[in-house]
């Protein structure tokens, strides 16, 4: 549903059903709000720290894409506190 609202142009309504998917450990909407946080998309705030956290709560889910931006983050130390050992276990776990 927040796809189809997003697409629509509702962006408070596809916020919400993105955050309520999120919040049910939904593997799209953890990357979806991770992604959303990371870049200012989604009508969400910038927030690099919360997008390091649904990107981690994506990776921990199992989703291979959150896996894989979570440890570009982790190299990178955007977000997170940079940590090369735990970047490289993630993305060889992508």
């Amino acid at each position: 549903l927040a796809l189809m609202f997003r697409k629509e142009g509702q962006i408070d309504l596809a916020k919400k059903y993105l955050y309520k998917c999120g919040n049910s450990n939904n593997l799209k909407a953890t990357l979806h709000l991770g992604l959303g946080h990371g870049f200012g998309d989604w009508g969400l705030e910038k927030n690099l720290e919360k997008g390091a956290e649904w990107l981690r709560k994506s990776a921990e889910l199992g989703n291979s894409h959150g896996m894989a931006y979570f440890s570009i983050i982790l190299l990178s130390g955007e977000g997170v506190e940079r940590n090369e050992e735990l970047s490289d276990v993630w993305a060889r776990k992508a």
